[in-house]
């Protein structure tokens, strides 16, 4: 849950964006940002800390998108056709046969 959610002051298409950039770092550590803390903790750091943990020892490319979309003012998160367009995302990509 982004930091504008919690904290009710302008929740957003951008929000969203926070939304799946969680599920990204669940996905590739198994575990949600702050999974270690308690809900009412989690909630408290999510507001106060800069962004959520980033994960160690990932690529280059997969750790700027989760910075990007980790971005604590809402107004700077690139929108989902923009991460289209992300290195992460273009490099990720299947080729089609």
């Amino acid at each position: 849950m982004a930091s504008e959610v919690i904290e009710m002051s302008g929740v957003c298409l951008a929000s969203d964006i926070w939304s799946v950039d969680c599920t990204v770092v669940e996905l590739l550590t198994g575990a949600p940002p702050y999974s270690d803390l308690q809900p009412m903790t989690t909630i408290l750091r999510i507001v106060q800390d800069e962004n959520p943990p980033i994960p160690e020892n990932l690529s280059p490319e997969i750790t700027d998108f989760i910075r990007q979309c980790f971005k604590k003012d809402a107004r700077l998160r690139p929108d989902a056709k923009t991460l289209l367009s992300h290195p992460w995302i273009q490099n990720s990509r299947r080729v089609e046969s």
